[in-house]
């Protein structure tokens, strides 16, 4: 759900041929992060296992957050400079993060159970699926910016059912992250319906765009109407 929504927002951000970068960069993170189970198996050990998925599922809906706040920070341009190319490749290296973080939890659960693997995948299949389809609707009734906010919240129930085998602070973790996305994101919902969102884009492709009077967003597109709402109307004729 998050790939799919990173091309959406890539293709505001960025130029639009950037969008489908979301993907190439997700399947790399996902890479790294099953790279790094696979590297160091002193770290993720059997014995280890049920923690280490309760911890990198709840890191992962955190790092989506830190994540997207690094990358609408930074200012996204096409200049033959030094500057301009590592700001670019500093943007691709902070949207791998979250993924790597999935990659070492989808890796661990894939292995981790290994009698269990045909059901475990037919699940993250599922999964995937779902998530497709559940982007258009949080699209159609929130933003770009917020929807990231329920992937995150998404994210924590993932949290939650890995933590149900892992120590009390790891559940009461997940439960309190979990509160605290969903809050944010019904909250900042409320924000958008009323046309004032305090976490939205400030870079449009590299350039500062101020507060619309309106705007929405839907699967395909972003609407935005500018002015100045106090300017007189001339007649015409």
């Amino acid at each position: 759900m998050y790939e799919i929504l990173l091309t959406r927002i890539f293709s505001v951000t960025m130029l639009y041929h950037f969008a489908f970068v979301a993907l190439s960069v997700a399947m790399f993170g996902m890479t790294v992060g099953a790279l790094l189970v696979y590297m160091l198996p002193r770290l993720f050990t059997t014995e280890q296992l049920r923690f280490w998925l309760a911890a990198a599922s709840l890191a992962f809906p955190i790092a989506i957050i830190l994540s997207f706040l690094t990358q609408l920070s930074v200012p996204f341009r096409i200049y033959p400079s030094i500057v301009a190319i590592y700001a670019i490749v500093f943007t691709y290296a902070v949207i791998a993060v979250p993924f790597v973080v999935s990659g070492i939890v989808v890796c661990l659960a894939l292995t981790g159970f290994p009698s269990k693997v045909s059901r475990l995948y037919a699940a993250d299949l599922c999964g995937a699926a779902l998530g497709c389809v559940l982007l258009i609707p949080v699209l159609d009734y929130s933003d770009g910016p917020t929807a990231v906010l329920w992937v995150c919240w998404l994210a924590t129930l993932g949290a939650i059912a890995f933590a149900r085998d892992a120590s009390r602070t790891m559940r009461r973790g997940a439960v309190t992250v979990m509160v605290l996305f969903g809050v944010a994101a019904g909250a900042h919902t409320a924000l958008v319906w009323k046309h004032f969102p305090i976490f939205r884009i400030l870079y449009i492709k590299g350039s500062f765009e101020a507060r619309p009077l309106y705007e929405k967003w839907n699967a395909y597109s972003r609407v935005r109407v500018n002015g100045n709402q106090d300017a007189p109307v001339l007649p015409q004729g």
